[in-house]
């Protein structure tokens, strides 16, 4: 939104040492009416507009692993996840200042429960 209510801190924090480094910021919860899905930031960094970072199909589990290699190697800190075909991943994507590029955090499945 470009009043910079939807992921508005995102631009101005993701990219920065103090944000990332600090491992409280690195996990995101999601809670359904059924579900409680924990992921942790595998990445972060910004983008053009036109780089494939939404991609949804793939021909084969090594594609799908090369492309969140890809993902991982855009990052601007390696946080030590190594990639799998299993991953399951969450992005998150909002305008960067420059309004042709994208500030870009992807985050990867690694726990569920139930909720209660």
């Amino acid at each position: 939104m470009k009043d910079g209510s939807m992921f508005g801190n995102l631009k101005k924090k993701a990219l920065n040492k103090d944000w990332y480094n600090n491992d409280e910021n690195l996990v995101v919860t999601y809670q359904t009416e059924k579900m409680i899905y924990t992921y942790k930031v595998f990445a972060t960094y910004e983008t053009s507009k036109q780089t494939n970072y939404l991609q949804r199909t793939f021909a084969s589990d090594q594609e799908y692993v090369n492309y969140l290699n890809t993902l991982k190697s855009r990052s601007v800190k390696d946080f030590g996840h190594t990639m799998k075909n299993t991953d399951k991943i969450m992005t998150f994507s909002t305008c960067a200042t420059n309004s042709n590029n994208r500030v870009v955090i992807h985050a990867v499945l690694i726990d569920t429960a139930t909720a209660v």
